[in-house]
């Protein structure tokens, strides 16, 4: 099973190697505001947080896929959703079939128009990746035999 940091960089790889995306940025709002190299479409990964349960630790990442809008085209707001809903299908069917985690099958995709800065369109959702714990005291550095 993948670390977190082993994760952070198998989605990165996913993105960066997507043939209809030209950027990939990881990192919270702030970085991804001031990220000045952005060439659109783009993919923005956010790690939100893990829960550990059982024998697992569960890993939730907020993915926003977006492009630029053209106001001169018509309906070109909703070609952007659905190549980016085609993305995000793209990423299901990789996680699906990733052996360093397990996918969590179940998302719910929300579309967004942002006025504030580029105009851009398209589409965030949350996924989460659940990996085994070791669970293996003699796994644990330690300088002495405090675990005994």
């Amino acid at each position: 099973m993948k670390t977190l940091n082993q994760i952070k960089e198998t989605l990165k790889y996913f993105f960066k190697n997507h043939e209809q995306l030209n950027t990939t940025v990881y990192g919270d709002d702030f970085d991804f505001q001031a990220e000045r190299e952005i060439k659109y479409p783009v993919a923005h990964i956010e790690y939100l947080n893990s829960i550990a349960a059982d024998k697992t630790n569960t890993h939730s990442y907020r993915i926003t896929l977006s492009d630029l809008v053209d106001q001169n085209l018509s309906g070109h707001e909703d070609e952007i959703l659905s190549d980016m809903m085609l993305i995000a299908e793209d990423l299901y069917t990789w996680a699906a079939d990733n052996d360093g985690f397990i996918f969590i099958k179940n998302i719910a995709f929300e579309k967004f128009l942002d006025d504030a800065h580029d105009r851009t369109s398209g589409i965030v959702f949350n996924i989460q990746l659940a990996t085994i714990m070791r669970q293996n005291t003699c796994a644990i550095p330690n300088s002495n035999s405090f675990l005994e």
